[in-house]
């Protein structure tokens, strides 16, 4: 478990709950635009640390919240799908930086029952690859059902395949994005879905 505490213009100081492998870094690295500072702590201190983490983006008065346009203000919550745990609290921490309501699964069937708890979801943004129900099996199951049928889904994967992106566009993806994910393009992508389908 990684989770992002504090970060200036240079490093991010990151809380694990175990010593991370190089390839956690590098993907730190990538995602944050800053060097990683790893703080080994014990599991239950990254629910406090997640706790700060929520207040403070809660609390964020900077100018990048306070002029985010109002439709984006007035959507309703992105579900994050991932079962990498970093991966996961990374994105969510870009996603409420711009001010979006995130709700969590690790992998599809639990993406299934939170949308069946949470009616509001307005884009699904989920990884390709995991347990149980992978993305483009998830993306089936939203197309096949009523209720979750217009919901846009974004497919984040670590493949490099060519036709992947044709793959999952014409099997009901709204949109494709490669990981290590660049938290700007990330971002506006989001944006610009959740734009487009509210239109």
């Amino acid at each position: 478990s990684v989770l992002p505490i504090l970060e200036d213009a240079a490093t991010v100081t990151v809380a694990a709950s175990y010593p991370t492998a190089l390839t956690t870094e590098i993907e730190l690295t990538r995602l944050t635009g800053r060097r990683p500072i790893f703080v080994v702590a014990p599991p239950d201190a990254l629910s406090h640390a997640l706790a700060a983490l929520l207040d403070a983006a809660a609390a964020d008065s900077s100018p990048r919240r306070r002029t985010a346009g109002p439709a984006e203000r007035a959507q309703g919550k992105v579900l994050l799908v991932d079962d990498d745990i970093a991966s996961r609290l990374l994105a969510r921490t870009v996603l409420e930086k711009h001010g979006h309501t995130v709700v969590e699964a690790g992998n599809g069937l639990e993406a299934l029952e939170r949308l069946r708890g949470e009616p509001s979801v307005a884009l699904v943004v989920a990884d390709l690859n995991m347990p149980e129900l992978d993305g483009l099996e998830l993306i089936w199951e939203m197309r096949d059902a009523t209720e979750w049928s217009h919901i846009p889904v974004i497919v984040l994967t670590g493949e490099t395949d060519e036709l992947l992106e044709t793959k999952l566009i014409e099997e009901g993806a709204d949109d494709y994005l490669s990981k290590p994910l660049d938290p700007r393009l990330f971002a506006a992508r989001v944006g610009a879905t959740i734009r487009r389908a509210g239109e």
